[in-house]
């Protein structure tokens, strides 16, 4: 029969951090390690305090979550696509100067910049 345990406890303490009152995440982080700072003092029978956080990909220019197509071209906005044709016409362009500098003579010094 089946039979399952319990280990690796811990406890879990979320700050009450509302983002109408906490608009930058150094200030957020600030609250965070005044929490961390207070338990080290004041509890005991604790191994280890740290401070953890969940990451978000997001359009810096519409704010929506990023999404990508199989190509790597973002799907939520106009501005973002421009954007990522625009690096990948500058990439395809420093590639093609490297690859004309390695068709020269071996040891020829590569005058011609991109």
């Amino acid at each position: 029969m089946k039979k399952t345990k319990r280990f690796n406890y811990r406890v879990v303490v979320e700050p009450a951090i509302y983002p109408f009152f906490s608009d930058t995440e150094q200030h957020i982080k600030a609250i965070c390690e005044r929490i961390k700072e207070e338990i080290k003092r004041h509890v005991d029978n604790v191994s280890n305090v740290y401070i953890n956080w969940d990451t978000q990909a997001y359009c810096e220019h519409c704010g929506h979550g990023w999404e990508e197509d199989e190509n790597g071209c973002p799907l939520c906005c106009d501005k973002a696509q421009e954007e990522w044709e625009a690096q990948k016409e500058d990439y395809n362009h420093v590639n093609r100067c490297a690859t004309d500098a390695k068709m020269d003579k071996p040891n020829s010094i590569h005058r011609d910049f991109c």
